[in-house]
């Protein structure tokens, strides 16, 4: 009986411990899988904000650019003759005008 009953608890046992090791087994699959994704998600994040940097930094260069833009314009004209050419413009024009008229008449 002693037998049986050693035979039966060595069974046990067995049958504990692969079920203790198919445990593990499983345990260990599913560490490597939140490792996995823990490597996944940081390394979207990390892609992520590279890129926001990268669209940042354009941002300012271009800003920046704008702003460099604009102070040229700025000091390159001098506002009162632009209104002085336009009127000789529209003088000279006029005059041609007139000129291409009387000649029309003459013919």
């Amino acid at each position: 009986m002693r037998e049986k009953f050693a035979n039966k608890s060595m069974a046990r046992e067995a049958k504990q411990a692969q079920h203790r090791d198919f445990l593990s087994q499983v345990d260990k699959l599913h560490e490597q899988e939140r490792r996995k994704q823990e490597f996944s998600k940081r390394v979207l994040l990390d892609d992520f904000n590279s890129n926001n940097a990268k669209m940042i930094a354009d941002r300012r260069d271009l800003s920046a650019q704008g702003q460099k833009a604009r102070r040229a314009e700025r000091y390159n004209y001098f506002p009162f003759i632009g209104q002085e050419m336009v009127e000789m413009n529209r003088a000279n024009l006029s005059n041609q005008l007139k000129q291409d008229l009387q000649s029309f008449m003459n013919y």
